[in-house]
């Protein structure tokens, strides 16, 4: 199927394209990365529609089948990786063209982003590690690229910081694919996971007991760990967020961690080596450090960009959490809230640049941003603050009711009391950070609409709200059947992957 490779390769042309026709012509670029988004979505549909047919297909580059060559996978897991990537991307793109509209070289934010994009799609479709590593090293370049396109000091300070816990990440991973390959003499995902199922049915190993498979998951976990900023990993994050650009951030805590972190974490774990109780409590108990640590420290801070960070740590703690506890319900939980952290985060996030660009634009200094001034960027802040909190009907309600459902069942009642602690925690930082900024609005009416942000900002904005509050609605839908339960399938059965990849 063609469009599998065109995933990869039409965000590259793109590149190109910038590179060559619109460096000196920043209309152009943002033109071009629309339409290269907006073909990769076309694409996307395409082989969605294919998966509903078949369950997954394998791509063989240049003719080589599995396990030698170069194969790329689509499976239920990546669609639904990249059906987040490439909505949350669009979105991204449409708040881009306006907020860097007075920007500098803007001609090289576009080329990055779509360079990211590219990187992304190649490590959600890679069916090797080794593949899957060379698209995590695009992904995390462009990142530290982004970070620091503005060239202040404390992007570049952010961007270091970054780079430098991305470089110590990447060493661990490549080591652990470098064992795994010494030990076992391939690197496709689904014949390592045939060949340990094989060694174990034998009596020859035992993952639970079996040292070199015990060192190359604890690589592993460390490494992608670090990618999510995962509690004790996370110092790299509040200054990667606080400096850099709004869009940029937003696609940092949406897509970039995730999918640089989690996503890997679950196709090396369940589907390659094999999930082992003891991995999943240190899943487990990284998943509440975070949760707990983002939501205290979110407490103490005053400024909305390093707020926002503390939270998203807190946030992709509830998604580790959920996938620890290992059963069919939580990751269902997890899958489903990392939905709702991705449309949250980003809601969140576009409302706070939608401030800080107001306030550069304005005429006045130091003017307080309120519901007179901006009722549309307040109210969106508002519903994205209560969708973290998790109030009722909002899409992280669901999420996190489902996972501590979860957790009760599986006994886990003491994880429930810290979940609740913890949404507490976020209620009283969130009202704190909302408050800030309501204590005036004495400006006149003719001087509100001077404060409104450029339309493709509210129009991505009012998406991100429409979804806070009908996408939790996919839970109880026949979308869930399209959608979650394949990705949750793949994950929460064993051996399904290596079965339905190497049998193809």
């Amino acid at each position: 199927m063609l469009e599998i490779p065109l995933l990869i390769i039409v965000p590259l042309l793109g590149v190109f394209l910038i590179v060559a026709v619109a460096r000196k012509r920043s209309p152009v670029a943002g033109i071009i990365s629309i339409l290269a988004i907006c073909l990769i979505i076309y694409l996307y549909k395409n082989v969605l529609c294919a998966i509903a047919n078949s369950g997954s297909i394998v791509y063989e580059i240049g003719g080589w089948s599995m396990p030698e060559g170069i194969n790329l996978i689509v499976d239920g897991l990546a669609v639904f990786m990249l059906g987040i990537v490439y909505f949350i991307s669009f979105l991204c793109l449409l708040y881009s063209i306006a907020y860097m509209k007075n920007s500098f070289d803007k001609w090289k934010y576009y080329t990055l982003f779509l360079l990211l994009m590219s990187g992304i799609s190649g490590v959600v479709l890679a069916g090797d590690i080794f593949t899957l590593f060379v698209f995590l090293e695009i992904s995390a370049i462009a990142s530290y690229a982004l970070v620091s396109i503005s060239l202040e000091g404390g992007a570049l300070y952010g961007a270091f910081g970054y780079m430098r816990m991305g470089m110590i990440s990447s060493v661990l991973i490549l080591l652990g694919i470098a064992i795994s390959y010494n030990y076992l003499s391939t690197l496709s995902i689904a014949d390592v996971s045939l060949q340990l199922g094989i060694r174990n049915q034998a009596g020859n190993m035992l993952l639970n007991n079996n040292i070199v498979i015990i060192f190359i998951s604890l690589l592993f976990l460390t490494g992608f760990a670090l990618k999510v900023g995962l509690v004790p990993f996370h110092f790299w994050v509040v200054d990667a967020h606080a400096f850099a650009p709004a869009p940029v951030v937003m696609m940092l805590s949406a897509l970039i961690m995730p999918v640089l972190g989690i996503y890997p974490m679950l196709r090396i774990f369940f589907n390659m080596v094999g999930i082992t109780p003891r991995l999943l409590s240190l899943m487990m108990i990284m998943g509440i450090l975070s949760m707990i640590i983002g939501a205290l420290f979110s407490l103490r801070e005053k400024n909305i960009k390093r707020f926002l960070s503390y939270n998203c740590i807190s946030e992709l703690g509830f998604v580790v959490l959920g996938i620890g506890i290992g059963t069919k319900l939580a990751i269902a939980g997890a899958f489903l809230h990392m939905i709702s952290h991705a449309i949250s985060s980003s809601l969140l996030y576009a409302s706070a640049g939608a401030m800080d660009y107001a306030r550069k634009h304005s005429d006045e200094k130091n003017i307080d941003i309120t519901f007179k001034t901006m009722p549309l960027t307040k109210g969106a802040s508002v519903i994205g603050a209560l969708s973290v909190i998790g109030i009722p009907p909002f899409n992280g309600f669901w999420s996190k009711m489902i996972i501590i459902t979860a957790a009760w069942i599986a006994g886990y009642k003491g994880n429930c009391l810290i979940i609740v602690i913890v949404l507490i925690l976020n209620a009283v930082s969130f009202l704190k950070i909302q408050t800030a900024g309501m204590v005036r609005g004495d400006k006149k009416k003719s001087d509100f609409a001077a404060l409104e942000v450029p339309f493709l900002m509210r129009l991505c904005m009012i998406i991100l709200v429409c979804f806070s509050l009908f996408s939790g609605i996919l839970w109880l839908s026949s979308a869930r059947e399209a959608f979650l339960d394949p990705a949750v399938k793949l994950i929460s059965q064993k051996h399904s992957y290596s079965q339905h990849i190497l049998w193809k």
